[in-house]
């Protein structure tokens, strides 16, 4: 959050509108997920879901996004999608769920957050839930 900026709806606002150009006022929030800690356990992320009518052009900040590419709910909620990979890192080893999609992969902290929105949808968790590498 920048200096000014009071809650997490705000704060995802102003990232997106920074990143890829996504208008603001293009956005109805929804409302917040379940706070999410880096594998690192030095960020914490609280996801917002907003819904989005009619798609802009969107264009990928310079130094921020490489690439910009949409996952319809439908594909995200195909279990065959999902895969899960090990990671280890300083010692550690951690389950990570991850989804395969035009050449690029959705994974551990993106891919919580994705499993936890198409579960509350209904959709159910398509990949085993990997618990917080934090242990939190």
């Amino acid at each position: 959050m920048d200096p000014g900026e009071h809650d997490p709806a705000q704060t995802a606002l102003r990232e997106a509108e920074e990143e890829v150009g996504l208008p603001r006022g293009r956005v109805e929030i929804l409302g917040a997920l379940d706070d999410q800690i880096a594998r690192t356990a030095t960020v914490a992320v609280t996801p917002i879901v907003g819904r989005i009518v009619d798609l802009p052009l969107l264009t990928p900040g310079t130094g921020e996004v490489a690439r910009i590419f949409t996952i319809t709910l439908v594909e995200l909620a195909k279990p065959d999608r999902w895969s899960e990979r090990t990671e280890r890192e300083h010692g550690s080893t951690y389950r990570i769920a991850a989804f395969d999609h035009e050449g690029e992969t959705l994974w551990g902290l993106s891919a919580r957050i994705t499993l936890q929105l198409l579960d509350l949808l209904g959709l159910g968790s398509p990949a085993p839930r990997t618990p917080d590498p934090t242990g939190r």
